[in-house]
């Protein structure tokens, strides 16, 4: 995280706990104020006594109106700021993904004017590939505030599955001797794969891997998986024209997202993640050109 993310939090706790604290006195200030509409004195410092004194459940009374008129205005001020802060993630969310178009296209048009597959157009596809990847994962640090990586898998016709490219930020290196380590090993060896192969799921999604690791629901191919995420959105790259049909015949690989802290949402990490496999679907296709031969 970065260092202005980190002030931005340190700053935004304290806020916080001032509109709870705020929020909870004008609530009780006028739920009580309410009870003793009727009674200035008697039942008002009695029902507040349990909590303070009576001068300041005195005072806190004569003075109700105020404080729920304060309370008010910083909710609606919240409430305000929190709109803007959507918005702004929304429009930023937008270029990035006007950007990620932008390389999809100029990597189409490359592949347009090279019709052979030789080793200088694979290596150029790669690299931008990686450029898609670290836009991708620029997209859901947005979207959930927290580092997500992103990374786009080859699936052989034999049912290998091996990594294209994946995004370089601060944990790369570390990422990165995941593929020194594990070069390539069969799809059924990752429930993510599985499931999308064998059980026909659009995709597969879960915030709670751990969990699902423990009841047995979960295998990864990696045994270190757990270092590195906890959360995981996979979606395939493929030419089936429904769901039924998908195969490893028609299937040429996978985009992932996977963080260790954030929470995914189900829908909006979907769509983002089917533009993606949707333009990626020729690229791949000439990646796994040459081992399909």
């Amino acid at each position: 995280m970065s260092d202005h993310g980190m002030f931005g939090k340190i700053i935004s706790y304290p806020v916080y706990i001032f509109y709870w604290v705020m929020g909870t006195s004008g609530a009780l200030v006028l739920a009580l104020s309410y009870v003793n509409s009727n009674d200035h004195d008697g039942r008002f410092r009695n029902i507040y006594s349990y909590i303070i004194s009576d001068p300041y459940a005195l005072w806190a009374y004569e003075h109700r109106y105020i404080i729920v008129f304060v309370c008010l205005t910083m909710l609606i001020i919240w409430f305000n700021i929190k709109l803007i802060h959507e918005r702004r993630k929304f429009y930023k969310t937008l270029e990035n993904i006007l950007s990620l178009k932008a390389k999809f296209d100029s990597l189409e048009g490359v592949l347009a004017e090279n019709g052979n597959n030789t080793s200088e157009l694979k290596e150029h596809i790669v690299s931008e590939l990686t450029h898609i990847a670290n836009i991708n994962s620029v997209v859901f640090r947005d979207l959930t505030g927290h580092d997500c990586h992103f990374s786009l898998k080859t699936l052989s016709g034999n049912g290998s599955i091996g990594t294209a490219a994946r995004s370089q930020w601060d944990s790369s290196n570390a990422r990165d001797r995941v593929d020194s380590d594990l070069c390539s090993f069969d799809y059924r060896k990752n429930t993510a794969f599985f499931e999308i192969i064998e059980k026909k799921k659009y995709y597969f999604y879960s915030n709670h891997l751990i969990l699902r690791w423990i009841c047995r629901r979960y295998v990864n191919a990696n045994r270190n998986w757990r270092r590195y995420y906890r959360a995981c959105v996979v979606t395939p790259i493929t030419s089936a024209q429904s769901i039924n049909e998908i195969n490893t015949k028609n299937t040429f690989g996978f985009a992932c997202i996977d963080s260790k802290k954030a929470y995914f949402n189900n829908r909006i990490s979907y769509l983002i993640l089917t533009f993606s496999t949707s333009r990626c679907l020729d690229v791949m296709y000439r990646l796994s050109k040459k081992v399909r031969r």
